[in-house]
């Protein structure tokens, strides 16, 4: 008799702050996106658009990336959200959706697609004023890299064009 799977939450899916730090410390005097396009590309998913692929296997606890930030406040956010721009950005700090920063990353981590099954996680790095993106397990060659956007999924609500 085979055991019934049982549901994560999604605070089971986030790493702990401790293990972030772990990570962080281990990375100490590295420049942010060190060998991050030798990791990664980008790939087109059917039904999906864009999203990132692993070129080689990936064990966990690798920064996969450390993209630079363009760090809006509230009120350009609301500009912003009225363009495609509004797939794009990640919540920086503040109170999310009320009067919190958003960032623009400039890197690879802006195509990664959304998994309630996440492989990787997204950290804002605000001593480097990067975002990161970590992966969460080992992520096999050729598998796709996922992050949990920690919100309601709008994409179930409304056309998006990839």
């Amino acid at each position: 008799m085979s055991a019934e799977p049982q549901e994560t939450t999604q605070d089971e899916l986030k790493p702990s702050r401790k293990f972030l730090e772990e990570i962080s410390a281990s990375r100490e005097g590295y420049p942010p996106n060190l060998g991050a396009r030798h990791l990664i590309e980008i790939f087109h998913y059917e039904g999906k658009g864009r999203g990132l692929r692993a070129m080689d296997d990936i064990p966990a606890g690798t920064l996969i990336e450390g993209a630079p930030v363009i760090v809006m406040d509230a009120e350009e956010l609301l500009v912003a959200d009225k363009t495609n721009i509004k797939n794009y950005w990640f919540h920086w700090d503040g109170e999310f959706m009320g009067g919190g920063r958003g960032a623009i990353a400039l890197g690879y981590i802006s195509c990664c697609n959304h998994s309630t099954n996440a492989n990787a996680y997204f950290n804002q790095n605000h001593a480097s004023h990067t975002m990161e993106l970590i992966a969460l397990r080992d992520i096999a060659k050729g598998e796709e890299v996922t992050i949990d956007y920690l919100v309601e999924p709008w994409w179930e609500h409304e056309t998006i064009d990839n």
